[in-house]
């Protein structure tokens, strides 16, 4: 099965192509759910794109171009990717009546047995694993599926489908948590006229807590499984305009969760899914995909493998083992972040530039016998002047051979280097770096934006006044808290910085215009009150 892993065909299928294959696939021509296109007998059946509707009172336009005439989106998929199997899931949306049955989980529960028995409908042999593509409600279900098919009991598991094939899915305004979840439901019920106030903030919602709660409950258990079980990236889409109706908008804090890949989508909500392949988010999911199709066919073959023992069936995902020896350096001395009360590693920046030696690089590139070319002795160079974190996390992430070779050579030839770090959109480096990236798979791209903030520790510099604007991800090298004070109205933490990121201060006016730094073992707050009162400790060292 693997000759016939995924590749993005360099020319597209005509019109009259996709035409003919839809006839010969026979699309129903009611408007309930459908199979959109089936690849034809001479092409592998490899992977199945499911779509699911939001709550909406016509289904029908939920996957309409935003070209008018133009039709579903979704059949422009075909022409990439004719291996791909193309199914309309729809549900009745009539009980969609008032606001509170839109947060009912109820709902999610009763359509979610539609779903499956959708899935079970439509299977084949072999399964083939799916990619699901949902708005909405739509993405309820979807993770309402995946806590439900962890759940252990004798009796069937009535979302066994999720277990037996792989799966992701391309998350379109899925609302998360209580203020999502509550947002969404005011949008969708002023945009069919229910009665609801102007904003969440303005409703009453003590009547609708517990239902609420059950499925903010829910999508806790979903969001703790992606992050413990092996399961391809789930992408979230959020829109970056508000809806014309009443200004709502679901911002990317509430459609995307930490775990997710993210795509964001110039539209509001209601017209999240209009796209057409011009569009720029249509550009990154055809991009993506093929990754995503990838793993989840590996995925799809380990699940399906003969067990010859008793014992557990290996990982999908087995955990990155640090076999060169660079790599190994670096594990051993990444230090740990206490700040905040979370333990994060981090690679200290003075260990960076002892560890990434002219030699070490060489050597992970496979260049350590005979001599350079000119090309090598570049890609070495850039390395070495202007890309050693890019480098470092390459090769801690487990790129290494003629990948990370690609890779460098790439970075060098289109001048990539640290300066670019750190990425905060992965959709930026699908994008703008396709020939870096593309020699990488998904789960390594991940691994990479994950893996980066180790090398990206943000040290202060208390010479100058200066504004620090800081992802969450943005590790702070603070190895030990020393002391906590607190009174009415104030509480006071001291903590220990790793003395890699003492900056040097310039203290001309209080020390005889000669420049210093303070000792690892006194803390910034102590060392702002020595430079503002001109005393230094007697252990300070002279630069």
């Amino acid at each position: 099965m693997s000759r016939f892993f995924w590749q993005l065909i360099s020319s597209f299928n005509t019109e009259d192509d996709v035409n003919k294959r839809s006839e010969k696939s026979g699309i129903y021509g009611d408007t309930r759910s459908r199979v959109l296109y089936e690849p034809p007998a001479e092409v592998p059946h490899m992977i199945d794109f499911v779509f699911v509707h939001d709550a909406r009172s016509v289904p029908d336009e939920e996957w309409g171009s935003s070209k008018p005439g133009d039709g579903e989106w979704p059949i422009y998929l075909s022409k990439m990717f004719p291996q791909a199997r193309i199914l309309i899931f729809q549900y009745d949306t009539s009980w969609v009546t008032s606001l509170d049955e839109l947060v009912n989980p109820d709902r999610v529960l009763g359509t979610l047995e539609q779903f499956v028995q959708f899935l079970e409908d439509h299977d084949a042999d072999p399964s083939p694993p799916f990619i699901v593509f949902a708005h909405g409600f739509g993405g309820l279900l979807y993770e309402q599926a995946v806590v439900q098919s962890q759940q252990s009991s004798e009796a069937p598991n009535p979302a066994a489908v999720f277990q037996r094939r792989a799966h992701t899915a391309f998350l379109f305004g899925t609302p998360h948590f209580g203020a999502g979840i509550a947002e969404w439901a005011i949008m969708l019920a002023t945009r069919y006229g229910l009665c609801c106030a102007k904003t969440p903030q303005d409703q009453d919602w003590s009547e609708l807590e517990d239902q609420m709660a059950k499925i903010a409950e829910m999508q806790t258990e979903f969001q703790q499984i992606i992050k413990s079980e092996y399961i391809v990236k789930t992408v979230g889409c959020f829109p970056t305009s508000s809806e014309p109706q009443n200004g709502l908008i679901l911002s990317s804090e509430w459609a995307v969760l930490p775990e997710f890949m993210s795509i964001a989508v110039d539209s509001c909500y209601s017209s999240l899914t209009k796209l057409s392949p011009d569009d720029e988010p249509f550009k990154t999911i055809a991009l993506i995909i093929p990754s995503l199709a990838r793993e989840l066919i590996q995925a799809q073959e380990i699940s399906m493998m003969p067990k010859l023992s008793t014992s557990p069936a290996p990982s999908p995902n087995p955990p990155l083992k640090f076999v060169s020896s660079l790599a190994s350096s670096i594990s051993d001395n990444l230090a740990t972040s206490v700040f905040d009360g979370k333990a994060r590693n981090f690679l200290p920046g003075s260990c960076l530039f002892e560890i990434l030696t002219t030699d070490a690089i060489r050597k992970e590139l496979g260049l350590d016998s005979g001599g350079l070319t000119l090309e090598n002795k570049d890609i070495v160079y850039h390395i070495r002047e202007s890309a050693r974190k890019l480098f470092a996390t390459m090769v801690y992430s487990g790129i290494s051979g003629r990948c990370l070779y690609e890779v460098m050579k790439s970075a060098e030839n289109k001048y990539f280097g640290d300066s670019k770090l750190p990425v905060r959109d992965i959709n930026s480096l699908w994008l703008s770096w396709p020939d870096i990236f593309k020699h990488l798979d998904t789960v390594e791209v991940n691994r990479f934006c994950e893996n980066q903030w180790i090398f990206q520790a943000q040290g202060i510099d208390t010479a100058v006044f200066t504004i620090y604007r800081l992802s969450a991800n943005h590790i702070l090298p603070f190895i030990s808290k020393i002391s906590i004070k607190s009174d009415i109205y104030h509480r006071f933490v001291r903590y220990e910085m790793h003395r890699s990121y003492l900056f040097l201060v310039r203290m001309s006016t209080y020390l005889n215009r000669s420049s210093r730094y303070c000792d690892g073992e006194y803390s910034i707050l102590t060392f702002l009150r020595q430079k503002v009162t001109g005393k230094m400790p007697p252990t300070t060292l002279s630069w």
